[in-house]
């Protein structure tokens, strides 16, 4: 049986107890009843303070290169990480104080194209220095994983769509 790094998490939640937390996920951070990571952390009486939410927004009904003004808050601030501008795709530094822990859990199919791994490595410059811990909670590619395909990406070409220089299809 596969195991998610949600589900991982939710076995012993006793490393994340009393600490000030955000999530970045989006609707596939879920465990295998399909219930929503913040509601399960709610549920548990953790200490979840905002949800961040990447491109698509959170429950990836938003078109691409849409800034995400509104999005249903599950019973905390949602603040999405994705606009027309180069600042919208890092947090504004004041949501990020009183933040110990950040949790990271979108299910990604090794495609440069997806952006979630940006949004990622974003955040993580954006809390270099700070007293801030990120998680990343692995799931499983639903396509396998071991094929590696295509053109590296040529840094001249580098942009949000693709960062880093890997395959299009990078497992």
């Amino acid at each position: 049986m596969i195991v998610t790094g949600l589900e991982m998490l939710l076995r012993d939640t006793g490393r994340i107890k009393n600490r000030n937390i955000a999530l970045l996920v989006n609707q596939t951070s879920v465990t295998r009843e399909l219930n929503y990571s913040w509601n399960i952390l709610k549920e548990r009486g953790l200490h979840l303070k905002r949800i961040f939410s990447p491109e698509h927004g959170l429950f990836a009904t938003e078109q691409d290169q849409i800034a995400v003004s509104y999005q249903p808050a599950p019973g905390c601030d949602v603040v999405s990480l994705y606009g027309s501008s180069p600042g919208t795709l890092i947090p504004d530094p004041a949501l990020l104080d009183n933040l110990d822990l950040i949790l990271f859990d979108i299910q990604d199919v090794g495609s440069r194209y997806y952006t979630y791994v940006n949004t990622l490595a974003l955040l993580m410059e954006a809390v270099s220095g700070k007293d801030i811990e990120i998680m990343v909670l692995d799931r499983p590619n639903p396509l396998g994983g071991d094929i590696v395909e295509g053109p590296l990406l040529d840094p001249a070409f580098a942009s949000f769509v693709g960062v880093f220089p890997v395959p299009v299809r990078h497992g």
